[in-house]
């Protein structure tokens, strides 16, 4: 990615006296001149003078030592320094480091090895958003080490936003709804056997296209072209794709060569079901040409959604998935509800949330009904009710019922919630109600709940002034959670189905940013798992209490502006991925929830797909290195510049990958960034990703391995 992301932080200026939120002091006792006053420290932690210190020392060995709490309320990022010792314990012994609310446990969003402590007292800075309201400082150790603390200081300040540069896409307007084209506008139509196609000129350039083409939703490259070029030196060609909503579709712009023939798709994406037009305009040079393509698409999966277990969904509700590019909606009824229109766009992939009570024969009347409104439906039961114990024998009930239904209904099992604990099992009951009802054909997908993800994050981190290049505890925690423990294993190896997660749902960390971290590797690593969908809450009122983080609309029904980004651009980038194997893995880069570096790769169509993030503080220079050409790039990054996408058209080797002599993609990650690549391949195929690495050192280009290069690439000419 091209642009410049700028992660400086910031200060904002205070002046003693002046600050409303720090003219009490907070904290008050910072250098612990006062002994432990305003602190609360573990038993046996002791507060003693120190050669070096400022005031006294706190000497902590274990536990969590927590100033009293901030008055008045904090909110925002917060700067966090310590001056702090080591004075002995193990190299992977850590220092911790917190902001948490009065009666919140302090759980580590920073941590800080011995190993890069030196024997000197050293100043660590870390940039923390604090939860909202009045706030603890806390400090904690990990491992066996004995740490001296002093000057202990909290400070606002701002995150900086990155510039978009030249690389961010550029799509057309969306056209009317009702949007039908006039005739053929600047195509002629062309009889070939049985089949028909479309001819355009362009300049010097002509380009053959089908009338009709059919795609899976989510999937890019349906749309081929295959274009000529009558003059004597190559052309520039740009293909733009406008369409009612629904389309997702950046120009492309690639190189015809003057010689024979050149096939490409133009990136076209579809997010509905059904049947719409859409123009495509061409571009070389001063001169433009459109023509007419009917787009008929078909349901694919995993589909990205939002689940209204509350209050139905109002139509601002359902425009606002529209524009999003979302693909299911889930909705809580009854069966006495169902009877009336649900409103639902037939468009979407939509779930029927029924709740009791009900009967077998309710179901069984409402058999012919449901699919009318539906693609799935699940008996089910919110978070704080038990399931019902007829959960498994009335879902077999209901499935014998629409076998003698015409149109098609798939079910899902009642959602089993996963334990907050991962090392803790899944309800052996609730296990034997979906393995049962897969078995028996039932089901087409398991619905699992996952609890309330807590979401962590921080910002930059250094001592000394150097970056701490180590996992942080933060994304640790998260990715241990997002590994949704053993149980999810177990049931995917009982029910042999995908999974579909529901009414997915996150307590804030007290900053929007923050919590667009966590729910982008949330998605990917539950899309990793084999998913039929992820619906999260849309609302607060559709979330357990607190935990709206995640709501892509807000309590008056506003979209949350972050959020709702991450959300639209993960579920294009997500929609109907197949979880491929990862065959190279080293200690610090792979699947593992404790890794510097964590990637999940991907297959859809002829599309590689894969989701890479940074769990340190410090930027990471990587390698990505693969079997095949990638022919085009689409990236989304969320980090702590905010969410940005870039598009490259066309893709050629850098000349320090040729200098490697391997086919690999440079990728620079900043501090605690997600980024997401989808990339056409020329050989689309299940082992596409070979190896992600650190950057290794660069050698001089030599004759030899640029022939190598140059002769590869020629066999994959556009």
């Amino acid at each position: 990615m091209t642009r410049q992301i700028i992660l400086l932080i910031s200060a904002v200026a205070f002046i003693a006296g002046a600050s409303g939120n720090f003219a009490h002091g907070f904290p008050a006792n910072p250098d612990f001149e006062n002994d432990a006053k305003a602190w609360t420290l573990p038993d046996g932690v002791t507060v003693a003078p120190h050669e070096g210190a400022t005031g006294n020392a706190l000497h902590l060995s274990e536990g969590w030592a927590l100033t009293d709490p901030s008055d008045p309320e904090q909110a925002g990022w917060h700067r966090l320094t310590v001056r702090a010792r080591v004075a002995d314990g193990e190299k992977t012994d850590r220092l911790l480091l917190t902001l948490c609310g009065p009666d919140d446990m302090p759980s580590a969003r920073a941590g800080v090895p011995v190993e890069t402590m030196g024997s000197r007292w050293r100043e660590i800075v870390a940039e923390l958003p604090a939860p909202g309201g009045p706030v603890r400082i806390g400090i904690g150790t990990e491992g066996a080490a004995t740490w001296l603390i002093d000057s202990v200081h909290l400070t606002p300040v701002e995150l900086s936003v990155a510039q978009e540069t030249d690389d961010a896409p550029v799509f057309e307007p969306p056209l009317p709804v009702d949007w039908e084209p006039d005739g053929l506008l600047d195509a002629v139509e062309r009889q070939i056997g049985r089949g028909r196609e479309l001819i355009i000129n362009v300049g010097s350039l002509r380009i053959s296209l089908p009338p009709e083409v059919n795609a899976r939703r989510g999937h890019r490259g349906a749309l081929r072209l295959s274009v000529t070029n009558s003059a004597s030196s190559a052309r520039e060609l740009s293909v733009s794709v406008a369409g009612p909503p629904g389309f997702f579709a950046p120009r492309r712009t690639v190189n015809i060569r003057p010689d024979g023939e050149t096939v490409f798709s133009a990136s076209l994406q579809s997010f509905f079901v059904g049947q719409r037009a859409a123009r495509v305009t061409f571009f070389s040079g001063e001169e433009e040409a459109s023509a007419p393509v009917l787009v008929e698409v078909e349901p694919s999966y995993p589909a990205t959604g939002l689940s209204f277990t509350g209050e139905q969904p109002s139509e601002a509700d359902l425009a606002t998935i529209r524009n999003l590019d979302l693909q299911l909606v889930s909705i809580r009824t009854s069966l006495e509800q169902i009877r009336e229109s649900t409103g639902l766009p037939s468009h979407l992939a939509r779930v029927l949330l029924l709740t009791p009570p009900w009967s077998g024969e309710e179901l069984r009347s409402a058999a012919p009904v449901l699919p009318q409104h539906a693609n799935f439906a699940a008996l089910y039961h919110a978070r704080d009710q038990s399931p019902a114990e007829a959960g498994r024998e009335l879902t077999a009930d209901l499935r014998h019922a629409l076998d003698d239904v015409d149109r098609p209904l798939h079910l899902l099992s009642p959602p089993i919630d996963l334990p907050a604990d991962p090392a803790e099992t899944i309800e052996e009951r609730a296990q034997a109600t979906a393995s049962e009802l897969a078995a028996g054909g039932a089901i087409a997908s398991t619905a699992v709940r996952l609890p309330v993800v807590q979401s962590r994050a921080a910002g930059t981190l250094t001592v000394d002034g150097r970056r701490v290049s180590v996992p942080q505890p933060a994304w640790r925690e998260i990715g241990f959670e997002a590994q949704l423990s053993a149980a999810v294993r177990r049931l995917r190896e009982s029910a042999q189905l995908p999974i579909f997660f529901a009414d997915i749902a996150g307590r804030s960390a007290g900053c929007e940013v923050a919590d667009a971290m966590t729910l982008a590797r949330l998605l990917a690593q539950c899309a990793y798992r084999g998913a039929t969908g992820f619906a999260l809450s849309a609302r607060p009122t559709d979330a357990p209490d607190g935990a709206d983080a995640f709501c892509v609309l807000d309590g008056r029904g506003q979209p949350n502006e972050l959020i709702t980004r991450v959300v639209a651009e993960l579920s294009r980038e997500l929609a109907a991925v197949v979880p491929v194997r990862s065959y190279q893995q080293s200690e610090d880069i792979g699947l593992g929830a404790d890794v510097a570096v964590g990637y999940r790769p991907f297959l859809r169509g002829d599309e590689g797909v894969a989701a890479l993030w940074n769990n340190t503080a410090a930027p990471v220079d990587l390698i990505v290195e693969l079997r095949t050409e990638p022919l085009d790039v689409h990236e989304v990054s969320v980090g702590l510049d905010g969410v940005h996408r870039s598009y490259r058209g066309m893709f050629f080797f850098s000349e320090d990958a040729i200098a490697l002599n391997r086919r690999v993609m440079f990728v620079t990650l900043e501090p605690h960034e997600f980024r997401l690549m989808s990339m056409q391949l020329a050989r689309p195929h299940s082992t596409w990703l070979a190896a992600v690495e650190r950057k290794p050192q660069i050698p001089e280009i030599t004759d030899r391995t640029r022939r190598v290069f140059e002769d590869w690439e020629r066999r994959f000419a556009r």
